[in-house]
């Protein structure tokens, strides 16, 4: 799960609703499901491999705020900032926005076995 988190947030600025979350177990309650979401989202905003902006979806990614891991740790709890913006919504409710960052995309190389020249090792 955490290439394919790293992969989507090197490709384009993503919303969390655009993540398709393939390891979850169905079987699992959904609490559970989002915490194991928010824990995995936290480490990665901590090891400094993704960064979380949260704001209108329209608002340009680096100047809308960035929230620290214990921030997105409480921002993650509310059930909206996983839902995609309403078209509908002229005063663009925030929305939680994940990017990956230079180091969060060397280790997705790392991870896969992308040279830094492009080439498979």
């Amino acid at each position: 799960m955490t290439t394919d988190l790293l992969w989507l947030g090197y490709e384009d600025v993503s919303g969390l609703w655009e993540v398709s979350w393939d390891d979850d177990d169905a079987a699992m309650p959904d609490a559970t499901r989002r915490d194991r979401r928010i824990d995995l989202l936290v480490e990665l905003l901590r090891s400094g491999w993704i960064e979380l902006a949260t704001g209108p979806w329209s608002s340009d990614f680096d100047a809308s705020p960035h929230l620290t891991p214990d921030e997105a740790r409480e921002t993650l709890l509310d059930r909206r900032c996983w839902e995609g913006p309403d078209p509908d919504d002229e005063l663009g409710t925030s929305v939680v926005r994940l990017r990956t960052t230079d180091a969060g995309f060397a280790a997705y190389r790392a991870a896969t076995g992308w040279a830094d020249d492009g080439s498979d090792r």
